[in-house]
């Protein structure tokens, strides 16, 4: 299984690095934090831009499952990580 995570997280890697260098592009996130009903609790991080043919394009970025209590400087952390990781950390707009 994590091969396969790893193969399509490499892929939205690349994706993202091309339009964020070729066309200077700027991306949009929605964020979701829920609790399973194994009361596991997931904080979800999606992307969304404009791609060259001017259609949406969202992906997710990110499903996390939580290890701490449901904070925003935790939320943050998380968020900024990821960010930092797919490199588009000053590349969000909303």
């Amino acid at each position: 299984m994590d091969y396969f995570f790893d193969i399509a997280k490499a892929k939205l890697k690349t994706d993202l690095a091309y339009y964020r260098d070729k066309f200077d592009q700027k991306f949009a996130l929605t964020l979701d934090a829920w609790t399973a009903t194994n009361q596991q609790p997931y904080f979800g991080i999606t992307i969304h831009w404009i791609n060259k043919n001017w259609q949406l394009e969202s992906k997710l970025l990110n499903m996390i499952s939580l290890k701490e209590k449901h904070a925003g400087l935790y939320f943050f952390r998380l968020l900024m990580e990821n960010l930092k990781d797919f490199g588009i950390e000053d590349k969000i707009i909303g």
